[in-house]
C-alpha cells in the first residue's frame, strides 16, 4: 500500500511560511491548524489532497497547543459545516529548531483521544513539523469480521510522504495574511515556562530547591520535566553511545552561554517517573563523563576515588 499527502500549492506555501517565521509570527510558541481535503483511493494507493488551511481559536505555549471544543464551534460558525466536515488533517509545529521532530507524550495522548474508536473516525492524518521539515502519520480504524463478530483495529502508519502539488513562485502576501489571522485567533497560554540565564537560585524557589550536581539540575512542573545541563556535558551526552535517544531528543532545547535547558513533556501521571528515569541516566553519564574528561589522573587511582565520592578537584 502506498500512502501520500499532497498539499495544494498556496496551502503548502502558507504552512512553510508559518514554519520559517514562527518566532516573528507567534513568539516561538507552538501553533496548530486544521486542513481540509479529500482522500483518493486507487487500488492499494491512498492519496490525501489537502486544499485549505484553517488556524482556529487556540491557546498556545512553548510546548503545547490547546485547541478546545469551543474553538471547533467558533470554526463552524466562521466557515460553516460544509467546510468543517471536510477537515481531514491536523497540523502543528514544534518550534524548537530545524530537522526531524517527534510527537511528544502529550501529542500521543491527544491523537489517542481523537481517534478513540467510540468516536467513529475511520481515517485521519496528523502532520507535525519543525521549523523546516514536515512529517505525516495516517491513522486507520479498520473493521474486520471474525467468526461473525465485528472488531475495530487501529493501525498507525508513520513517515507518510508529504509533497507540494507543484512549484510556483511563493506569494509574498502570505506572511501578512498569516500575521493577521494569528493576531486574531491565537492567544498565549497563561502557563509559561521562563528560561533565565540559569543559576541554581534562578531555577528553583527556596521551597523546592533540588540541586543535584554542577553538571546538571532537574525539576518537575505539572506534566513537564525541566533539566539544566552544562553545555560541555550536553555535547558529551549527544555523542555518547550510552545515552538514550529519548534523553538526546527533548521536546524543547534552548542554549545559553554556559548551560542548555531541556524540556520534556509527558502526562501529569508519568512526569514523576520520567524525572526519576532522567536523573538515573544523567547520574550514570556524569560518572562516565568525569572518567573520560579526567582520565589522565587514572594511573594515580584518583578517578576511582572520585567515583567513590571523594571531591578531589572541587567539581562537586
Amino acid at each position: 500500500m502506498e500512502l501520500k499527502v499532497v498539499i495544494k500549492d498556496e496551502v503548502y506555501d502558507e504552512v512553510i511560511t508559518l514554519m520559517e517565521n514562527i518566532n516573528d509570527l507567534n513568539k516561538g510558541n507552538e501553533i496548530g491548524g486544521w486542513l481540509t481535503g479529500d482522500y483518493n483511493v486507487d487500488g492499494d494507493n491512498i492519496t490525501l489532497y489537502l486544499d485549505s488551511f484553517i488556524i482556529p481559536t487556540q491557546k498556545v505555549s512553548k510546548t503545547e497547543v490547546d485547541i478546545s471544543p469551543e474553538s471547533m464551534t467558533d470554526m463552524m460558525k466562521e466557515f460553516g459545516t460544509e467546510v468543517t466536515n471536510r477537515v481531514k488533517a491536523h497540523w502543528h509545529i514544534h518550534p524548537f529548531g530545524t530537522g526531524d521532530t517527534n510527537w511528544s507524550g502529550t501529542d500521543e495522548e491527544k491523537i489517542e483521544d481523537f481517534m478513540d474508536m467510540s468516536k467513529g473516525r475511520e481515517i485521519f492524518t496528523f502532520l507535525l513539523s519543525s521549523e523546516d521539515k514536515i512529517k505525516a502519520r495516517m491513522v486507520f480504524n479498520m473493521k474486520t469480521t471474525i467468526l461473525g463478530n465485528t472488531f475495530t483495529m487501529r493501525e498507525d502508519i508513520n513517515d507518510v510522504e508529504v509533497v507540494k502539488e507543484s512549484t510556483p513562485i511563493k506569494d509574498i502576501n502570505i506572511l501578512k495574511k498569516l500575521k493577521n489571522r494569528i493576531e486574531t485567533k491565537v492567544k498565549e497560554d497563561d502557563i509559561k515556562i521562563t528560561y533565565n540565564n540559569i543559576t541554581k537560585d534562578d531555577w528553583y524557589g527556596e521551597s523546592q530547591k533540588e540541586y543535584l550536581s554542577e553538571l546538571y539540575f532537574i525539576n518537575k512542573s505539572k506534566n513537564r520535566v525541566h533539566v539544566s545541563v552544562d553545555n560541555g556535558f550536553w555535547e558529551y551526552i549527544q555523542e555518547s553511545m550510552l545515552a538514550s535517544d529519548d534523553l538526546k531528543s527533548p521536546d524543547m532545547e534552548k542554549k545559553y552561554t554556559t548551560r542548555t535547558v531541556l524540556n520534556y513533556v509527558t502526562s501529569k501521571k508519568d512526569a514523576k517517573k520520567l524525572k526519576k528515569l532522567i536523573k538515573e541516566e544523567l547520574d550514570l553519564l556524569e560518572n562516565e563523563y568525569y572518567v573520560e574528561k579526567y582520565s589522565k589522573y587514572e594511573e594515580d587511582g584518583l578517578i576511582k576515588d572520585y567515583l567513590n565520592g571523594d571531591d578531589l578537584y572541587g567539581y562537586r
